[in-house]
């Protein structure tokens, strides 16, 4: 079986190497066509006729590759998941033990995993988790305009409590924004701090967005709201422990082939799974979200 193996060689809180994933796939009888993304054209390796494509990494190195399988007939895809909050794997009830995934290789199935296309100005981007306004964008963007930020915030908490830790400040002093949403057969406005399309139901980082009521399949978007009435419970979720259940955010299952329109004005930031996007022009911001149709495949 040709296996195509794209790996983040610096994934995770420890590094899996190149020799590791290649014996134990060659050990299951994979003959392997190794490829790092850190390879600046490293995409060029996905239009190889291959079996089987097996991708070794955490969230951002499986988004990598699914935005350029998307639309694409494509070999099924072995998640090999070795990142720090895997929620794409968690999602989809995919082991978060390469080495599992490796061993049960010959008895996995390809299923589908569908997303979702985001439509903006002249761009068109595809999202797996979430697309969102609120807290979350707001945390990406100044995060990744300034990296040092939390760090210098929060200089004696690590990983993901410190993100938690800053979006629990950030709560603490947020405004609420007002979108108008419209689809065929309803129109609601929606006055919130944290707005959320959720594809799957954890977001960022490891956060269980809503309660996850089992593996992925052909399932609606779920449209996520928290306002006034849910910051104390905001606040006690992001500062405690250990994650476990969300809060009871408003909550509304959205018809699977639903096509909606968020109409915004007077926000600027949005972000599209752990990337942030900023508005161009000052005024309205629209943004047409709608699923795409043909699925990958997962093996699991």
């Amino acid at each position: 079986m040709k296996t195509l193996l794209l790996h983040n060689p610096k994934a995770g809180d420890e590094d899996v190497s190149r020799d590791e994933l290649e014996s134990a796939l060659s050990a299951a009888g994979c003959e392997v066509v190794y490829q790092s993304i850190k390879d600046q054209d490293y995409h060029h390796a996905l239009d190889r006729h291959t079996d089987l494509i097996a991708v070794a990494g955490g969230d951002g190195t499986m988004r990598k590759v699914f935005l350029h399988l998307a639309q694409r007939d494509t070999p099924p895809i072995l998640m090999l998941a070795n990142g720090t909050a895997n929620n794409l794997a968690r999602s989809l009830g995919v082991s978060q033990n390469w080495r599992e995934m490796v061993g049960r290789l010959h008895a996995l199935k390809p299923k589908p995993f569908y997303f979702g296309a985001i439509r903006y100005a002249d761009h068109c981007e595809y999202f797996f988790e979430s697309i969102g306004f609120g807290l979350f964008a707001d945390y990406l963007r100044i995060t990744e305009t300034d990296e040092g930020s939390a760090e210098a915030a929060l200089p004696d908490v690590e990983g993901f409590k410190r993100d938690r830790l800053a979006l629990a400040g950030l709560a603490s002093s947020a405004s609420v924004q007002s979108v108008m949403i419209e689809s065929t057969g309803f129109t609601m406005k929606v006055n919130s701090y944290w707005l959320e399309i959720m594809n799957i139901p954890w977001i960022g980082p490891k956060l269980p967005f809503y309660k996850d009521d089992g593996v992925i399949e052909k399932k609606p978007f779920q449209l996520i709201t928290a306002n006034q009435h849910h910051h104390s419970q905001m606040m006690t979720w992001l500062t405690q422990a250990d994650i476990t259940s969300p809060p009871e955010f408003e909550r509304q299952a959205l018809a699977w082939d639903t096509r909606l329109t968020l109409q915004a004005r007077d926000i600027y930031t949005f972000h599209i799974d752990d990337d942030f996007r900023s508005h161009p022009h000052e005024g309205s911001l629209t943004l047409h979200v709608s699923r795409v149709e043909q699925p990958l495949q997962i093996l699991r």
